[in-house]
């Protein structure tokens, strides 16, 4: 079985000491013995050669987790395979 988790993580405003989970993204658990549709794109895309935007940690996480919420959630609408590859995951916005 393989599941693949994120979360953003932020210091406590009270004690800095302590780590405070914000939100989480959880693939759904599937079976590595006979792979899916869902575990094969989540091997392909989120392969470090693959991932697009690499200017520094936060990015490359964000993408990550992103897209294996895109292949997770695939039926959400008929667009979301196209969201995975393209020109908009290279950079993040700072302002």
């Amino acid at each position: 079985m393989e599941v693949y988790s994120f979360a953003h993580k932020r210091l406590s405003h009270t004690d800095n000491t302590q780590i405070v989970i914000e939100d989480r993204i959880e693939t759904p658990i599937e079976s590595t013995a006979f792979p899916g549709k869902v575990p094969k794109m989540l091997e392909q895309h989120l392969a470090l050669d693959n991932l697009k935007n690499k200017n520094d940690k936060l990015s490359l996480y964000l993408e990550a987790a992103v897209k294996a919420y895109i292949i997770s959630n695939l039926s959400l609408f008929s667009g979301m395979e196209a969201l995975l590859d393209g020109r908009r995951w290279y950079n993040r916005d700072y302002d």
